[in-house]
C-alpha cells in the first residue's frame, strides 16, 4: 500500500532529521551508557558484562568487565551485531532506533485496520433484503456494493490513522537520539500484539506454529524490558477463543515452548554468571525500592539507601545487594504505611500520563550537556505537548464510542496492565511510550468512528 509506505518514509525521515539536529552524549550511570558497555563487550565477545570505572566515568566496556543481570539484554544483544559489523560507534545506534522507531507503525497499522474492520458484518444479498427493502434496478446494485465496501473502507481509514498519528508523534521522534531502550521495546509490543492478532485467526498446525511465534515475540520482547512479559493479557484475549481445558492447552502450550526456549538457558546462564537464576534480569528489588520508602515520590528517586550500604563492592556484587535489600525494605515500608502507599500509587499513574516531551528533549540535550543544534526546544516541547495530551483523550474516549471487539478489549487491556504495573513501581512520563502503539490505534478508531457519526453532508 502506497499510502503505508509513505508514512514509514515520513516517520524515517523525521527521525534522522531529528538525530541531525542532535549530539546526545552518554550520561555515566545511565541506562544508555549501560546499553552501550554492554553491547560493546557482546561484540567484542566479552558476553554480557559491565565495568564501573573507578574514576567517576560511570559504567564503561573493557577486559576488566564482570558478568551482569542488572538490565534486561535485549536491546544490547540487538546492538552488539552492529558494533560488531560497523564498530562500537553511538550513531549506529541511534540509526537503529531510528530505524525499529519508523518499522513500527507496521504493526500499528495491522492492529488499527483489524480493529477497523472487527466484528463488521458484509452483508449478503439476502441478509440485505431483510434490513431494507431493495432499491430498483442499477441504483439497487450500487447501494448495496457501497455498503458491502464500508467495512474495508473503515478497516483501511483506521490503519492509516493510526500508523500516522505514531509515525508523527513529536516524543516518538525525540527519543531516538537516547540509547534508552523505548524505540525497540515498542516496536516489540506493537508486533508481539500483531503477531497475535494475526494468529488468533489460524487453525490447525498454522495455529501452532503461530502460538510458538507469538511465545518467542513475547519472550523477546520481555528481554528487551521485563515489563513486556505483561502484554500476556492483551495476548490471551487475542488468542483464547473458547475456556475449553484442551483448547487453551492447545493455544498456550506452544506460547510457553517459545517463552521456555529463551528464558530456559539465560536463567541457567544467570545461575552460572551471577549466582542467581534471574529469568530476566536482577533489578525487581532495585526498582521495588524506588517505589517504596520514605523518600519516594511517586517517580523516579535515587535509591540512595541502597547506594550506600557496603562501599567498595563490585558492581555485580551489587546487582545481588540491591535485589536483595530493595525488595526487603521496599515490602516493610508498603506493609507499615499502608495510607501513603495509597497516595503514592496516585502519583505514579499521575507522572506516567504526563507528556513525555520535554524530558525526551532534555535526554536529546544530555541533560543539557550538548544543546540542539537548531530550534527553540520551548516550542519543540510545546509541539510534544499538544500531540500528546489530545491523543490521550481520544484514546480515553474509545471507550465509550469503539464497539468492544477482541481487538478492542486487546488494546484496552494492554493499556490497562500498564496502568497497573505503575500503581506499584515508580511512574515516570517516559514509561508510557511503549503502550503509545495502543494508544495510537485507539484514538484512531475514535477519529473514525467520530467521522462516521457525522451528518452525511458534513462528511462529504
Amino acid at each position: 500500500m502506497l499510502a503505508l509506505a509513505a508514512i514509514f518514509a515520513i516517520a524515517l525521515a523525521l527521525r534522522l532529521a531529528w538525530l541531525a539536529q542532535t549530539d546526545t552524549e552518554l550520561l555515566p550511570m545511565s541506562d544508555p551508557q549501560y546499553y552501550h558497555a554492554t553491547a560493546v563487550n557482546l561484540a567484542g565477545g566479552r558476553g554480557y558484562s559491565v565495568a564501573v570505572d573507578p574514576t567517576g566515568a560511570g559504567f564503561i566496556p573493557g577486559p576488566e568487565s564482570e558478568a551482569t543481570a542488572f538490565w534486561a539484554p535485549g536491546y544490547p544483544f540487538a546492538l552488539a551485531p552492529l558494533y560488531w559489523l560497523f564498530g562500537d560507534d553511538q550513531r549506529i545506534a541511534k540509526g537503529f532506533n531510528a530505524v525499529v522507531g519508523a518499522l513500527t507503525v507496521l504493526p500499528v497499522f495491522y492492529l488499527a485496520w483489524r480493529l477497523g474492520g472487527a466484528g463488521k458484518r458484509t452483508l449478503t444479498i439476502r441478509e440485505w433484503s431483510f434490513d431494507a427493502p431493495p432499491a430498483a434496478g442499477e441504483a439497487a446494485t450500487r447501494e448495496m456494493l457501497e455498503f458491502s465496501r464500508l467495512p474495508q473502507m473503515r478497516a483501511d481509514a483506521t490503519g492509516l490513522t493510526a500508523a500516522a498519528l505514531f509515525a508523527v508523534m513529536p516524543s516518538l521522534v525525540y527519543w531516538t537520539a537516547s540509547l534508552f531502550s523505548e524505540p525497540l521495546f515498542t516496536f516489540g509490543i506493537a508486533a508481539t500484539l500483531a503477531l497475535a492478532a494475526w494468529g488468533g485467526d489460524r487453525d490447525g498446525r498454522a495455529r501452532v506454529a503461530a502460538c510458538f511465534a507469538v511465545g518467542l515475540a513475547l519472550i523477546a520482547t520481555s528481554f528487551v524490558r521485563s515489563q513486556g512479559t505483561l502484554m500476556f493479557v492483551p495476548v490471551a484475549v487475542l488468542l483464547v477463543r473458547s475456556f475449553d481445558v484442551r483448547a487453551l492447552l492447545r493455544t498456550f502450550a506452544p506460547v510457553a515452548a517459545g517463552v521456555a526456549l529463551v528464558v530456559v538457558p539465560w536463567a541457567i546462564r544467570n545461575e552460572m554468571a551471577m549466582g542467581r537464576p534471574w529469568l530476566i534480569n536482577s533489578n525487581l528489588g532495585y526498582n521495588m525500592r524506588i517505589a517504596h520508602a520514605e523518600y519516594s515520590t511517586g517517580t523516579y528517586v535515587p535509591p540512595d539507601d541502597l547506594w550506600g550500604e557496603q562501599p567498595g563492592i563490585s558492581f555485580k556484587e551489587r546487582e545481588i545487594l540491591f535485589d536483595d535489600l530493595g525488595r526487603e525494605r521496599a515490602i516493610e515500608y508498603a506493609r507499615e504505611h499502608p495510607g501513603r502507599e495509597i497516595e503514592l500509587a496516585a502519583k505514579r499513574v499521575g507522572y506516567l500520563s504526563r507528556s513525555d516531551a520535554e524530558a525526551a528533549v532534555q535526554w536529546s540535550e544530555s541533560l543539557g550537556a550538548t544543546q540542539l543544534a537548531a530550534g527553540d526546544r520551548g516550542l519543540w516541547i510545546m509541539l510534544g505537548d499538544l500531540f500528546w495530551y489530545p491523543l490521550l483523550i481520544l484514546a480515553l474516549l474509545s471507550l465509550v464510542v469503539v464497539p468492544r471487539t477482541r481487538m478492542a478489549w486487546a488494546m484496552w487491556s494492554a493499556v490497562g496492565v500498564w496502568v497497573l504495573l505503575h500503581t506499584v513501581f515508580a511512574g515516570e512520563p517516559r514509561y508510557h511510550v511503549p503502550v503509545v502503539p495502543a494508544l495510537a490505534v485507539l484514538a484512531a478508531a475514535t477519529l473514525v468512528r467520530a467521522w462516521e457519526l457525522l451528518p452525511d453532508e458534513e462528511r462529504a
